[in-house]
């Protein structure tokens, strides 16, 4: 499926994380380049987008029962085991849920062992960029 924009997709995953009917969630950017995307997401679910980096500098205690990690695709599976484990370490009680709106077929194996749920739009066989998803302008 192509989108419209950037925007179009983070309206639709923030739309099928919603009908995950997760509750007690803390949605967490990883990836600084995608924060706008990760907000985007974060308005539509009426709740505070946290970057990873302030959890980890801050220390900021998290109470939340799921930690949803938000990216615009664009992160790799093979850097999300390092976001993963700290969270795990930090906060062992906490169950992860992923959600990017595309991922290679190739990687969904991966990002399933990595959270206790990965929510994603479309499993590409055929991945080469985040911009073959969107409509040229």
């Amino acid at each position: 499926m192509i989108y419209q924009n950037p925007q179009h997709s983070a309206q639709l995953l923030a739309d099928k994380i919603k009908s995950e009917q997760f509750e007690d969630l803390l949605p967490v950017s990883i990836n600084p380049d995608a924060f706008h995307y990760c907000q985007t997401i974060a308005d539509q679910l009426s709740l505070k987008l946290t970057p990873l980096e302030v959890i980890i500098n801050q220390n900021i205690p998290i109470t939340q029962s799921h930690i949803l990690i938000l990216d615009d695709g664009s992160t790799r599976v093979g850097e999300y085991p390092e976001f993963v484990d700290y969270l795990r370490q930090k906060f062992p009680r906490t169950n992860i849920i992923i959600a990017v709106p595309f991922i290679p077929a190739s990687e969904e194996a991966q990002f399933k062992q990595l959270a206790e749920s990965l929510i994603t739009l479309q499993v590409e066989p055929l991945f080469f960029s985040i911009d073959q998803f969107y409509q040229q302008n």
